[in-house]
């Protein structure tokens, strides 16, 4: 049949903005706050862990600030709570008195004691405003503090300062006297005997309390400097290498450059056993290492349960516990056991890339760098690498096949857990590359298919052999390849920056802005209705498919208000629901009207971006969100759980479904604590009666029967059961969603 393209402009005047009711799911912050990016981390000698945050304090509430860990209890200072003056933190340090020295990024540097907050702005008898980058504090009561972008007045700006203070007395020091270049200090450290290192470009001078003096023979620019237990010097450059130098106070060690390639180190440490720790900000497989004086060992998010590649910040408590600050929370490493520190509860990260909602009517959350996440409208429970084994704690994708397994696709292979233990599948067990997964999908026969983000093909894996499509032996570009759909006819569908593609089994067909209408090349979702509708989301509207007869939505041409389509979702009654970027939240067309729902929330994102969306068995719509964390929202008013399963459950009564997915017949059992009649009915997905059970009694205890679908035809289906105990009129009720595929 020759393809007919037809372009219908259809012009809607009835547009609706609503807003409807709303639920938001954001982490818990009492342990971190908001904005939990690490930029400090400090350990006293009573063991509290200190975290300097990166924050501020504007219009959208606090984020950042300052935290305190005992162990067991958690204290917050921010702008908002105690008299902190600025909620970027940059520095820490203790003196001989047990006061805490914290040095802000605008603020200048307080003073805290016993929970009292004192500025110590005696500094500023040299120059209005510094970024204090690093405090330290010698033998003697002395504190050194290191300023950066410092401005003396409208017209005079340094790009460092050097700052002493005696505990009566501050002290500057004339930079561009002591030859530093560009009067430029990079970083500093005292070594045993409490000298003082000052690292600049290609130079690195010593000051003993009364003279200055430079170290020989050093050309590289000293970002970090620090002293191990035997008093050599480590030095930590910019070179593009990652180098690291030792200097034992009279000759080089070149030896430890081999094998440490993360970039300029943000700390170095050393444990009990005299190993060297090793973090650098800039990320990659060498960005954590440790060195034990002979060979490296690369710590990365692939290998361990780090929050990030990058940490920029590290210190040893005095268990021995290695505490990791990085641009997500915090985390810790003893012995080979990894903790994470971000949230106390809750869902553990705000960005949420999909939410997949199955037959018990869980909540299968996928988030970035926090792994996967449950959600039974009263608990969460999180699996990540510090607790289960899933391969990667990046989330792009979530599926769920017939037996009820998790299928998630991650940054670094394809997990299933079945409730207990997961398999793993990478390029390592498979030969095939599918580290780095984008999309998942589960055709009629429980065949996988997955796309992956870098490699630019499809695979299929039928639970033994893989097979895999792209440019060499398909229809597939070069380019990229993202999002999947499979219709009722098991066809795939691809989308990709060209396009999007068919494949049959044995054909594939291409459609694109120049042989269709289709408004964008960049395809980005698929949907498809019980009436046989396909519904393919685009960078530029939204496209309808029947019987090869087109139809282009997008806000030129109807009352649509986004244009760039994340998700599409079709409730009960074949409803289009569509998730927009940019903030332009969530849209229903019932074939009609265009209804609009956005909010702006505590995160200041300006409004929802909706990355994924997903109706659960009371029709309630669940938003995954960038930044906003996870939403609820339903155009009525939100129905829980409790009102349903909890309320049955009350009741003594049980119900089970299997299978579900099922092919053609499936058991429906449930349990009785006394005698009740229960009437059993089958809606389809528009909410059309399609099967009627005859109401009957049934005795106490276990009852099942028999479903038998032949006459009906693969697609998402409800199944309600209504039970009246005979010693009372109250009613109790059950709804769960059937998938049939033939």
């Amino acid at each position: 049949m020759n393809k007919l393209f037809l372009t219908i402009f259809i012009f809607v005047s009835n547009i609706i903005f609503s807003q409807g009711d709303w639920r938001q799911f954001l982490p818990e912050y009492d342990h971190l706050p908001k904005g939990s990016e690490v930029t400090k981390i400090k350990v006293d000698r009573f063991n509290n862990i200190w975290f300097g945050l990166a924050g501020a304090d504007n219009i959208y509430g606090v984020s950042g600030g300052l935290a305190k860990y005992d162990g067991h209890n958690w204290e917050q200072f921010t702008t908002r709570n105690s008299s902190l003056p600025d909620n970027y933190i940059k520095a820490i340090e203790f003196d001989l008195n047990d006061n805490t020295w914290v040095g802000m990024k605008d603020s200048g540097i307080v003073i805290i004691s016993n929970d009292s907050i004192q500025k110590a702005d005696g500094y500023k008898q040299y120059f209005k405003k510094g970024t204090a980058k690093n405090i330290t504090a010698d033998k003697k009561g002395n504190i050194w503090i290191l300023f950066s972008s410092v401005i003396y007045s409208s017209v005079d700006y340094k790009p460092s300062a050097l700052i002493k203070y005696d505990g009566i007395n501050w002290f500057n020091f004339n930079l561009d006297s002591l030859g530093f270049p560009g009067a430029t200090v990079l970083s500093i450290a005292l070594d045993i005997n409490d000298n003082l290192y000052c690292g600049s470009y290609e130079i690195i001078k010593k000051f003993d309390g009364e003279n200055w003096s430079s170290i020989p023979n050093f050309g590289s620019d000293a970002h970090y400097i620090t002293f191990d237990p035997s008093g050599k010097m480590w030095i930590g450059t910019d070179n593009s290498n990652g180098e690291i130098f030792v200097y034992d106070g009279q000759d080089w060690n070149y030896q430890i450059i081999d094998g440490y390639f993360g970039g300029y180190p943000t700390d170095i440490l050393f444990d009990k056993d005299n190993n060297a720790w090793v973090s650098s900000y800039s990320g990659g497989d060498y960005a954590f290492a440790k060195y034990n004086g002979t060979s490296w060992q690369h710590f990365n998010r692939k290998n361990s349960a780090l929050l990030w590649d990058g940490i920029s910040t590290l210190d040893i408590d005095t268990t021995g516990t290695l505490w990791c600050g990085t641009p997500f929370g915090a985390c810790t490493y003893n012995g080979g056991s990894w903790k994470y520190y971000h949230s106390s509860g809750g869902i553990p990260y705000e960005n949420v890339n999909k939410v997949v909602v199955d037959n018990q009517n869980n909540k299968w959350i996928a988030t970035d760098r926090f792994g996967l996440v449950k959600y039974n409208s009263s608990t969460w429970q999180i699996y990540d690498k510090t607790n289960s084994g899933i391969p990667f704690n990046d989330v792009n994708d979530i599926v769920i096949d017939t037996e009820g397994s998790i299928w998630v696709g991650t940054g670094n292979g394809l997990g299933k857990f079945d409730g207990e233990g997961w398999n793993v599948y990478n390029e390592n067990n498979t030969g095939f590359p599918i580290d780095n997964i984008w999309d998942i999908e589960i055709d009629g026969k429980g065949k996988l298919w997955l796309t992956t983000f870098d490699k630019n093909s499809l695979f299929s894996f039928d639970g033994n052999n893989w097979e895999v499509f792209n440019s060499s032996n398909s229809m597939l570009p070069q380019n990229f390849i993202g999002r999947l759909g499979i219709d009722q006819d098991d066809k795939i569908w691809v989308g990709t920056s060209d396009g999007f593609f068919i494949y049959d089994g044995i054909n594939w067909t291409n459609y694109n802005i120049e042989n269709s209408d289709l408004p964008d090349n960049w395809v980005q979702c698929f949907a498809f209705d019980s009436l046989h509708n396909s519904w393919i989301g685009t960078a530029n509207g939204l496209v309808k498919i029947k019987d090869n007869v087109w139809e282009v939505f997008n806000p030129n041409n109807t009352n649509m208000v986004g244009w760039d389509i994340n998700d599409i979702a079709i409730d009960l009654k074949n409803n289009i629901w569509m998730g927009f970027y940019w903030g332009q939240g969530i849209t229903k067309y019932d074939r009609h009207n265009w209804k609009h729902y956005n909010n702006e929330f505590e995160s200041g994102s300006g409004g929802i971006d909706a990355l994924s969306i997903d109706f659960d068995n009371n029709g309630n719509l669940w938003i995954g969100t960038t930044f906003s964390g996870l939403l609820l929202f339903n155009e009525d008013k939100i129905v829980t759980v409790e009102k349903y399963i909890d309320l049955f459950e009350k009741s003594g009564q049980n119900v089970s479904i299997y299978p579900n997915p099922f092919n053609s017949q499936t058991n429906i059992a449930f349990t009785l604590n006394e005698a009740s009649t229960v009437n059993v009915k089958i809606f389809s997905l528009t909410g059309e009666l399609v099967t009627s059970m005859v109401p009957r009694l049934y005795p106490p205890g276990e009852s099942s029967f028999l479903f038998n679908a032949n006459n009906l035809t693969s697609g998402i289906y409800f199944c309600s059961l209504e039970i009246v105990p005979i010693s009372q009129t109250q009613k109790y009720f059950y709804t769960k969603k059937l998938l049939l595929l033939k």
